[in-house]
């Protein structure tokens, strides 16, 4: 089952219990000068991957780009957790 919010505290919160922190990727490189937001998960082990960032950045981009982000709601303990950020108005 999958849940999709904008709710901040409810992304956080997700993102935090799954030891997850807020980063964004350089997307200039792809014709676009605005960051886009990522979760980095301690499994994660690529070194070009995004950059950590503190949340209230985080938000102001994820805010920025009309986005929802859409995650798991359970699963288990062993799989990696599953989200994706959505735009809603396409």
């Amino acid at each position: 089952m999958s849940m999709t919010t904008t709710d901040h505290q409810e992304i956080r919160s997700w993102v935090e219990a799954h030891d997850g922190v807020p980063g964004l990727i350089d997307a200039s490189g792809l014709g676009d000068a605005r960051p886009v937001p990522a979760v980095v998960f301690p499994q994660d082990d690529s070194t070009s991957g995004p950059r950590p960032v503190g949340w209230d950045e985080w938000f102001e981009v994820f805010d920025a780009s009309g986005l929802a982000f859409r995650h798991t709601a359970g699963g288990p303990q062993d799989s990696p957790p599953v989200y994706e950020l959505l735009n809603p108005s396409t």
